[in-house]
């Protein structure tokens, strides 16, 4: 959500885009810039911080011209922190472009590429707006191939950038020499409308900008559609993508909007009446009117609701905070301890409307809970009796990938939460949601002509029709981890090294240690970077949260421990890693939890080992040493069915080639110490799971048995989170092509690897995996027996020159092993004989060396016998 204008006139424009950028300062206050145009030469000033205090006057006279762009920041995508991305944008070619945006492109990521590689356009900005002012730069050379510029050469560059682009935009964009032009996309999911006076024309983001600045509103840009207004004043129109449809974000008349503005013909604050209404009839249904005293608004957004709602419920209406009208709004502030900060310095309680009241606090939304936390304890501090809590908003329990900051689920506090869950969490007395259905419906029925609604945040339903999981998870990944409210901050995350926390005061001391208050207390019980790794490790495989330990097998045990007591049944795959089949299958026996071991890839196996006490199946896909394949969906419907949980160990293909919970697992482990870190430098376990599972059955066994990831190995494994997916890509290909050789060679037996067309769950795993296969394959040598095979095998590894012996992986070195006589050495011949763990089996975490590297190096042990 960004604020952008617009304006053609035959007058200097600098302080009439001034005025309108103020007026649309609720949009974005973290950068603001304006350029103008004099004589097809640009004038540019931009700068972090609020408009009053970016524009001085000595900014002010150095933009000259008669036409021009301003824009107000809201950053969604890209750095926050860096004036670099503070817009406009330029570029120099073709005729020099200069452009604004507000929305969020959900395909920059490719774009990028693509523009490098077939444009060859560079981007120097992480800014998706960047991007976009690029393709349309792009698409215009391509369309005048250096012929003069007309409006249907503008119009024919459009169609082909709505035909690239993907997500949410409504554009500015100068071009010098020629004109204005502003387009929305297909859906209209942010707004953009125009206006004149006299000889003037203004483009703007909301009506309240064109009739602040005594512009009279003419009409919304339709979706699709692209407006230019040439130097001349004269304004030329048309429609430029194929198939249209009107489906505004809906979140810009619960919130984002100003209330004096007119959206796609919808007035924002009777649309804010008509919540207020649909809301009463929820509170009558949890809260009888007898029971509440007063209603009062959390200004300002949510007055016309509250006094609605107070109306048709025959209640008092009153003011119960003061907003201090010079701090920013705390929903679209960038970090989120400067939005906790900000709470109590923006509100201030008027207490005797709270004193032994019942009172009803009426907000437009609840989205991270932050806010609303704090006003609830605001008003018992100030002596209310009871706490009630309506929310003009349905719960908010999606990521938003068009333009509004709550990104991460883990941000959401209704995401994975009950709204009785989140009432405790938020400390209210009684919390009365918005329905999703009654919201559209209350504003929709103002513009019938409206079909539907961007309400993704609200029901999870993408309108544009091409998000994906693995969209939202890379979206994800770039925006968690950090410390964000840092103004000079290093290029890493910050590493935190120390045991303990000083606490703000006792009581707040007390508050954290009994989990009722968000902070850190004790280095066992949580650290910064190690939050900052299950953050980022969480968004990557798409989890609501995660919980890391001091090595994948303390995870293992954690995961155990927690759910699992004596009487209790797991059921485990013959296949998997050996010290995992030792734990459960040995050591937890010694406390009475039964387990089954059943052949990996038999579904019918795995239904029939079910009991009425099995609480957990634990599955390793693909496994440690042999590659096999599980179906984690038919694995997810028999443990759901049987009122247990399915765990996958996703350790061997990582999230970058697999998300098992996509697929119906409940919790995901991983051992940080092979492919999450990738250079074998630290030690390292994680689970993933629902909030729930971390909160209540992992984190106290966490506090208990002391598993704590230690903060510099957090600190180690972030970093190699940030090459996760080229190393994943890279070293896949290789050992594809490894395996392929393997298979020919007339000294190894047999090879197993997922990638090959031989292997029996072949066709499974190109389902399951984005790039099938991963980077762990292993091969039996050639022997006419056990005893034979050791010793080739042997031969082979001892051989090495340039390849490692070592029992880790997911290093960038190409490292082997024989797991017979190392991972499955502890385990019994016939248990290594149900895992088909042989003597002459070796097994292979491939690197990044060349792959004629690693054959030569193989050739050496394998062609002597």
């Amino acid at each position: 959500m960004c604020g952008i204008v617009g304006v053609v006139s035959n007058a200097p424009v600098n302080q009439l885009i001034y005025d309108a950028l103020l007026l649309l300062q609720h949009r974005g206050q973290d950068a603001a810039g304006i350029v103008t145009q004099q004589e097809r030469k640009f004038f540019m000033h931009k700068a972090k911080g609020m408009v009053r205090d970016v524009f001085r006057t000595r900014n002010m006279r150095s933009l000259p011209g008669n036409c021009g762009l301003g824009q107000v920041r809201y950053p969604t995508a890209g750095n926050a922190f860096s004036e670099e991305e503070a817009q406009p944008f330029y570029v120099n070619a073709p005729f020099g472009i200069v452009l604004v945006h507000n929305g969020n492109l959900t395909n920059a990521h490719a774009l990028k590429a693509e523009l490098f590689n077939a444009d060859h356009r560079h981007i120097n900005t992480e800014s998706d707006s960047e991007v976009l002012l690029n393709v349309l730069a792009h698409e215009i050379g391509e369309t005048t191939r250096g012929l003069p510029l007309t409006p249907a050469d503008v119009f024919d560059a459009v169609r082909k950038v709505h035909r690239r682009i993907k997500g949410s935009y409504a554009v500015i964009a100068l071009i010098a020499g020629h004109g204005v032009l502003a387009f929305r996309d297909p859906h209209g999911i942010r707004p953009l409308c125009v206006g004149r006076t006299g000889e003037t024309w203004m483009l703007a983001s909301e009506s309240v900008a064109l009739e602040g600045t005594l512009h009279k509103f003419e009409r919304n840009i339709d979706p699709g559609e692209a407006v230019f207004i040439d130097l001349q004043g004269q304004i030329h129109a048309a429609q430029c993508a194929d198939a249209p449809v009107l489906n505004p974000c809906i979140f810009e008349f619960v919130y984002l909007a100003r209330p004096d503005s007119v959206l796609d013909n919808i007035s924002v604050y009777q649309a804010r009446l008509n919540l207020g209404e649909t809301l009463a009839k929820r509170v009558i249904s949890t809260v009888p009117p007898n029971e509440i005293d007063v209603v009062i608004p959390i200004p300002e957004s949510s007055r016309p609701s509250a006094a609605q709602l107070a109306q048709l419920l025959g209640l008092p209406y009153r003011e119960g905070f003061v907003k201090n009208r010079y701090v920013g709004r705390t929903f679209i502030m960038p970090g989120q301890s400067v939005r906790k900060k900000s709470v109590r310095q923006k509100l201030n309680v008027i207490a005797s409307e709270f004193k032994g009241r019942n009172v009803l606090l009426v907000d437009d939304s609840i989205v991270r809970g932050t806010t609303s936390k704090e006003i609830v304890q605001m008003a018992r501090e100030a002596g209310a009796r009871k706490v009630y809590m309506a929310s003009a908003a349905p719960p908010v329990r999606f990521p938003n990938v068009y333009g509004i900051d709550m990104p991460t689920p883990q941000e959401l506090v209704a995401h994975n939460r009950t709204v009785e869950e989140i009432r405790q969490l938020i400390g209210c007395d009684a919390l009365i949601y918005q329905d999703v259905d009654a919201m559209k419906k209350a504003i929709g029925s103002l513009n019938p002509a409206i079909k539907g609604f961007d309400a993704s945040c609200f029901d999870g339903v993408y309108v544009t029709g091409d998000v994906t999981l693995e969209d939202i998870v890379r979206l994800n990944s770039h925006r968690v981890g950090g410390d964000e409210n840092q103004e000079d901050r290093e290029n890493s995350e910050a590493l935190y090294l120390t045991s303990g926390y000083v606490q703000p005061s006792a009581e707040a001391s007390a508050r954290r240690f009994a989990g009722d208050e968000d902070g850190f207390t004790y280095g066992r019980y949580g650290n910064p970077t190690v939050a900052s790794f299950e953050q980022r490790l969480a968004a990557l495989e798409g989890a609501p949260a995660a919980i890391s330990t001091a090595s994948g097998m303390s995870a293992i045990l954690m995961m155990c421990m927690g759910l699992l007591k004596a009487g209790d049944h797991v059921i485990c795959s013959h296949s998997m890693f050996g010290s995992t089949i030792k734990l459960i299958g040995s050591d937890l026996a010694k406390f009475g939890v039964e387990s089954s071991f059943v052949p990996q890839t038999d579904v019918a196996a795995w239904a029939a080992a079910v009991k009425p006490n099995t609480r957990l199946l634990f599955a390793e896909t693909p496994t440690n040493p042999l590659t096999e394949v599980c179906d984690i969906r038919a694995l997810a419907d028999i443990a759901h069915s049987a009122g247990a949980l399915l765990a996958v160990d996703n350790c061997f293909a990582t999230p970058a080639l697999q998300r098992p919970m996509a697929l119906g697992a409940d919790i995901v482990m991983h051992s940080g110490t092979k492919y999450l870190d990738g250079q074998g430098r630290v030690m390292a376990g994680a689970l993933c799971a629902s909030q729930e599972l971390v909160t209540e059955k992992f984190l106290p066994v966490l506090k208990s048995a002391g598993m704590t990831l230690a903060p510099f190995n957090a600190w180690v494994v972030l970093k190699g989170l940030e090459t996760l997916d080229i190393r994943m890509q890279a070293q896949s290909a290789r050992a594809l092509a490894l395996a392929q050789w393997l298979q020919d060679h007339p000294s190894v037996a047999r090879v197993h690897y997922p990638g090959l067309s031989s292997h029996p769950q072949h066709a499974l795993a190109m389902t399951q995996q984005s790039n099938c296969g991963g980077a762990v394959l292993s091969f039996e040598v050639k022997a006419s027996d056990e005893e034979q095979a050791r010793q080739r095998a042997f031969h082979v590894l001892d051989s090495l020159t340039l390849l490692s012996l070592c029992t880790n992986l997911g290093d960038t070195k190409t490292l082997l092993a024989h797991p017979a006589s190392t991972s499955h050495g502890r385990l019994t011949p016939a248990q290594r004989q149900l895992a088909g763990v042989g003597q002459g089996l070796i097994r292979m975490a491939v690197g990044l060396e060349h792959i004629h590297d690693i054959q030569a190096d193989l050739d050496l042990g394998l062609l002597s016998f």
